[in-house]
């Protein structure tokens, strides 16, 4: 966003990933607001450390990354029943939030004493240091969940193991195994590229078109704006980019009915004291003091399925979603 008058960028909405937002904390912070949509591992001590005169200039519009992963979770272990679960979880080693991901997987899973274990007999699945064969021997291993948590330059590597595991599969006469990943395979790779290998992935998302009217009503205006005739090219990362796009045209009014300025930190003093409002994505409201999004409810965060409907794969809501906020309206 450039103020014209005095040819200076007075905010940003970015960055794509969590970690070009990281690196570029010591740039904004005290100096210009950037509001991340997409990234959901942000390191928010470091950002309240970093402010000046106590002020933040940093906000992210994904809810914490526990949260979400809290969520995904609680899905593998009521989907598997009383069944044991052995997850191979493959991820970048190189994306920060992918691998603050894991770390979550992992705590979250031993602190609720769960039934999920991380499989470890074959070594680490990692796209920056790939195996090959990984998934050869996971029958043998008793490996029953395939989780794929890759930064958005190795999202082919994720189709390509879900084809892999597929192929394996077939030849091995067994069932493939059940697959979950990330929101970063909430993307049109997976649904055109990735077709029915990845039939039946779970992934845990910040936003869904049909989550609420709301939803649905952005959903049909972007498509309408934009002249696009798919479902693919209208995710989770649209809706949060409209809102953190909205946080700051707010502060701009703010401004404007005040008869102050636009300047940097003018923005960032009435961005500071906005009121929670109804975002696309749900109420957006945030803490203070490190920008981080405070979470509504369990069902801020939603459930969906790559599934084949019409001839076509599609991400579809999971019912449960849908459900609960039936109730919550009532």
């Amino acid at each position: 966003l450039i103020n014209h008058d005095e040819n200076k960028v007075l905010a940003v909405v970015g960055h794509n990933a969590s970690n070009a937002s990281m690196a570029g904390i010591d740039l904004y912070q005290g100096n210009m607001v950037m509001i991340s949509p997409t990234s959901f591992a942000m390191d928010y001590d470091k950002i309240q450390s970093g402010r000046k005169d106590n002020e933040n200039f940093i906000y992210a519009m994904a809810y914490p990354i526990r949260n979400l992963v809290e969520k995904i979770v609680n899905k593998i272990t009521h989907e598997a029943g009383n069944e044991p679960i052995n997850v191979l979880f493959c991820y970048d080693s190189t994306a920060y939030d992918q691998e603050i991901l894991k770390k979550h997987f992992k705590d979250i899973t031993k602190a609720a004493k769960s039934r999920i274990t991380m499989h470890s007999e074959t070594g680490e699945c990692d796209f920056h240091h790939p195996n090959k064969n990984i998934l050869a021997n996971v029958a043998k291993e008793k490996v029953t969940h395939l989780f794929l948590a890759p930064h958005v330059n190795t999202v082919a590597d994720s189709i390509y193991m879900m084809k892999q595991d597929a192929e394996v599969a077939e030849k091995e006469a067994r069932g493939k195994l059940k697959l979950f990943s990330s929101p970063t395979l909430y993307t049109a790779d997976t649904l055109l590229s990735g077709r029915n290998y990845a039939n039946g992935l779970i992934m845990a998302t910040f936003w869904h078109p049909d989550a609420n009217e709301s939803s649905k009503n952005f959903y049909d205006k972007a498509q309408q704006a934009n002249q696009i005739d798919n479902e693919f090219n209208i995710t989770w990362r649209t809706a949060l980019a409209y809102d953190a796009t909205t946080v700051i045209t707010n502060g701009l009014a703010a401004l404007h009915k005040e008869g102050k300025f636009p300047s940097r930190k003018e923005l960032q003093r009435a961005i500071a004291v906005q009121a929670p409002f109804r975002g696309v994505s749900g109420t957006i409201d945030f803490n203070k003091e490190n920008g981080e999004r405070k979470i509504e409810s369990d069902h801020s965060i939603s459930l969906v399925e790559v599934v084949k409907e019409d001839n076509h794969y599609k991400f579809k809501l999971i019912p449960d979603n849908l459900k609960q906020e039936t109730a919550e309206k009532h």
